[in-house]
């Protein structure tokens, strides 16, 4: 009977303790705010840039404002209002080191008046973000006294005194980060260091690459941003800037598998197309960071029954029979249009502009005319010369193809796969040379990523 209640007692011990033990930890954290309007402010994490876990508080009768922080390694944002303004910080200090965080600051310059305590990266952090501020003010006033007229050896001294003032400044701040130990900080820290005229020098740095929780850092985003752009060319043809964009994301492929590293290349590769990133790059960028905890943004089209198309055939203006999902290339991209609509005719000189140079192997085209077969069709058809085949496809509600694909009208663009899966419906020229561009390297990226 004694050791029953032993083992009772025993047992009830360890849950209590794993209870306890399975509590995260929360900081305190007390922001107040000098010359503002007293009004609700929001303390976010911020995963990839973008805000995440926001927890609004309003000001105490003391004019301060009081946070809980359930405390996760990287960086954080407190805003006032509606965007007034907004001040970021980084908490890298371990977890049993940090008891409670303060940060005074004013609401006419948050960044320049801020005090912070309670973590050592905090008033760091801040000092480089003024230091490099502070340095890129000071070329945007030499381009205004530029523009001024201002004599070109008078302006080399005043940007000569500005680099000497920033390195000073810069090298404080290095030493300090420097005796923090901290890998992960000085790595952070270099985000800042660097001059913003970086055209000629080797600014590319592998190591901030493989740092962890590096990638958390807004500042990251727009570096590796940079470094894509670095590969842009007008100089070069189409195909060989594809090249250079799949040479660079191999490179940004060698990022270490965090969550957050997978978010910032994302966001990187959406700002690069404005808005078109190509799905299938984004699902290979998923297999290769598994520990993402995301689905895929691609999700299969339900509506449209286009795997059907691959058992297909049309009939050609030779009268020939084509499948209408290709057997030999990787990818298919259906046009449908009509002789009749005069978008086609304006949409289809800029599509045989993007088509005529794309690989057979990776990319067939089909042109499905949806006219009733006339020799007035027939004619308009034959008198061109256009980079795909014709496909004569009456729309008379009994065509399976157009039934299958549920095209709405004209012209519509559909890019399949070799199993006739929908990948995307470009909306216009533009769109597709993007999403064709971004399939190339996609296609580049499949041994490594897969």
């Amino acid at each position: 009977m004694n050791l029953r209640l032993f083992l009772l007692f025993f047992l009830s011990l360890l849950l209590t303790t794993h209870r306890v033990a399975g509590r995260e930890k929360t900081i305190p954290l007390t922001l107040s705010i000098r010359q503002a309007t007293p009004q609700p402010v929001s303390l976010s994490f911020l995963v990839g840039g973008l805000e995440t876990e926001t927890q609004k508080s309003e000001i105490d009768k003391s004019g301060r404002y009081h946070f809980n922080l359930r405390y996760r390694p990287g960086f954080y944002r407190l805003t006032l209002g509606e965007r007034e303004w907004s001040l970021t910080f980084p908490l890298f200090t371990p977890q049993s080191e940090i008891q409670e965080l303060t940060i005074s600051t004013s609401g006419i310059a948050p960044l320049e008046e801020v005090v912070a305590t309670g973590a050592p990266e905090l008033q760091l952090y801040f000092d480089a973000r003024r230091a490099r501020e502070a340095y890129q003010e000071a070329l945007w006033g030499l381009e205004a006294l530029r523009r001024g007229g201002v004599a070109e050896l008078q302006l080399q001294a005043i940007s000569d005194t500005n680099e000497q003032i920033y390195r000073q400044r810069i090298e404080a701040v290095t030493l300090r980060a420097d005796s923090l130990q901290s890998t992960t900080i000085r790595q952070i820290m270099r985000l800042f260091i660097r001059p913003q005229d970086t055209l000629t020098a080797h600014w590319w740095d592998a190591p901030l690459l493989t740092t962890p929780w590096v990638g958390t850092a807004p500042e990251f985003d727009s570096y590796v941003r940079a470094y894509l752009q670095t590969r842009y060319s007008d100089s070069l043809a189409y195909w060989a800037q594809v090249a250079n964009y799949s040479q660079a994301i191999r490179t940004l492929a060698k990022i270490e598998s965090e969550a957050v590293n997978a978010l910032m290349l994302r966001h990187a590769l959406e700002f690069i197309v404005q808005g078109g990133v190509y799905d299938v790059l984004l699902d290979s960028i998923a297999k290769y960071y598994p520990n993402d905890g995301e689905s895929s943004f691609y999700t299969k089209n339900n509506e449209r029954k286009t795997e059907r198309l691959v058992k297909l055939r049309g009939t050609r203006l030779d009268d020939r029979r084509t499948f209408i999902v290709s057997k030999d290339a990787d990818y298919t991209l259906l046009i449908v249009w009509s002789v009749w609509c005069a978008h086609c005719q304006e949409l289809l000189p800029e599509l045989a502009r993007i088509c005529e140079n794309l690989p057979q192997k990776q990319v067939a085209v089909r042109a499905i005319c949806i006219d009733k077969v006339t020799p007035e069709v027939r004619n308009f058809i034959g008198s061109r010369v256009w980079p795909w085949e014709n496909i004569l496809e009456p729309d008379d509600g009994e065509s399976d193809i157009l039934a299958y694909l549920q095209a709405d009208g004209t012209p519509e663009l559909f890019l399949l796969d070799k199993k006739g899966r929908l990948i995307s419906r470009p909306e216009d020229a533009k769109r597709l040379e993007c999403e064709l561009l971004w399939l190339q390297i996609a296609t580049c990226l499949q041994g490594k990523l897969y």
